[in-house]
């Protein structure tokens, strides 16, 4: 974001050039919003590969498929024998979810393991097809951008925002967010019945050995008697998992499937290159300055609190009535989009430009607006704070497994 500041100034400083936009009073620039998303998604992939060579690694990490030996045998058994080792020593675990995480015994084990070791703020749900949404997302914003550039030196009514933003965008978002509560509902369903012997394992060599490292770790943990067999002890991992797992995944899967970190991020690449572009650059044109100051705060009340809350409204909404499927469910979720999102939105947006401008000459009018941007500040924290908030409720009172006690500091 620094860098596309650094663009809005230099627009400002009529570095960069002016186009012309019939909506607005003053020609406006165009680099910010065109170079502002492909900037942040070559951030996204690259970044750690830039902090490697300044210099700065980032944090280790243990990925099993990759830091087991795939090959030798009997290194892959030492590993496999040393894994909660590696997971005591692990300070976050990231499960990548699919609908298939809860039915693998590898990965059952893994989570149990960690569970039972960390406390359940430690342990992060991160759902495979959240990246597809997320970057669609991107796209969709993206072309919503490129064409108010093109279309606005042609015309001052922006339809093409209101079937990019108010139609493709949203159901999108909906869509992604009315999966991701399906998948939550269904997790209690899937370990209703969960048996270690009905779970898949790829290669079932290693089954045996996994399920002595679940049966020393039920008597580690206390969970099992010290002197019960190998089966006693899968039974009562099996109950651990079918009573306490459920409501241990639930709550350290986030009520908002986004955390606000990435829907501001996303808002201010989407929305905030505007005001770069538009109203930051129009100071060179002689614009005055508080004009420009309030529109900026306008502006920060419209991406850091306004649209991360309509994202939140979309996801409660979306929840909603997840038995409605197929054309029922696509109306209940435009209806609802239209009517309780969108015309919110733009009511609201008109508050905060009208509010602005009337600012710069109304210290009342500033005040209602300061005002009304730290209630809606006060809602963002409400809907997107206690995420993670509570203890796994499968927790023990133990030190680590007696598996591969001083694990590898590979691990941390």
């Amino acid at each position: 974001m620094a860098l596309m500041a650094i663009g809005g100034l230099a627009t400002a400083a009529g570095v960069l050039p002016y186009i012309t936009d019939l909506s607005w009073r003053y020609p406006v620039g165009f680099m910010c919003r065109v170079l502002g998303m492909p900037t942040f998604v070559a951030l996204l992939l690259f970044a750690r590969e830039l902090q490697g060579l300044l210099g700065s690694p980032g944090p280790t990490v243990f990925l099993d498929k990759t830091c087991i030996h795939q090959d030798d045998q009997v290194v892959q058994r030492q590993g496999i024998e040393k894994l909660s080792a590696f997971l005591s020593n692990s300070e976050i675990m990231v499960a990548l979810y699919t609908d298939t995480y809860l039915l693998k015994l590898w990965t059952v084990y893994e989570v149990a393991s960690f569970l039972a070791l960390r406390p359940i703020k430690c342990m992060k749900i991160v759902p495979v097809y959240q990246l597809f949404a997320y970057h669609n997302g991107l796209l969709v914003g993206y072309l919503a951008q490129m064409s108010t550039i093109v279309l606005r030196s042609y015309t001052t009514f922006a339809w093409h925002e209101l079937i990019l933003w108010n139609g493709v965008f949203g159901l999108l978002v909906m869509v992604a967010c009315q999966r991701w509560a399906r998948e939550k509902e269904s997790i209690q369903t899937r370990l209703a019945n969960f048996s270690v012997h009905n779970c898949i394992c790829t290669c079932e060599s290693d089954r045996p050995l996994v399920c002595q490292n679940i049966a020393i770790l039920m008597r580690a943990s206390g969970a099992a008697p010290d002197d019960a067999s190998d089966e006693t002890a899968l039974e009562h991992f099996d109950q651990l998992a079918r009573h306490e797992l459920p409501s241990a995944f639930t709550t350290c899967m986030s009520r908002v499937s986004l955390s606000y970190k990435q829907v501001v991020v996303f808002c201010l690449f989407w929305q905030g290159t505007t005001f770069l572009d538009v109203d930051l650059a129009s100071l060179e044109l002689g614009r005055p300055l508080k004009e420009v100051l309030m529109a900026g705060v306008g502006w920060c009340f419209w991406t850091t609190v306004c649209l991360p809350l309509a994202f939140v409204g979309m996801e409660y909404l979306a929840a909603s009535f997840l038995r409605w499927t197929g054309f029922p469910g696509l109306v209940w979720l435009t209806c609802s989009f239209i009517l309780l999102v969108s015309i919110p939105c733009f009511v609201v947006n008109k508050f905060i430009w009208v509010t602005s401008e009337m600012a710069v000459t109304s210290n009342l009018a500033l005040v209602v607006l300061l005002v009304s941007f730290g209630i809606g500040g006060a809602g963002v924290y409400l809907a997107f704070s206690g995420q993670c908030s509570l203890t796994c409720p499968c927790r023990r009172s133990m030190g680590p497994p007696s598996i591969g006690e001083g694990g590898s500091d590979h691990s941390r």
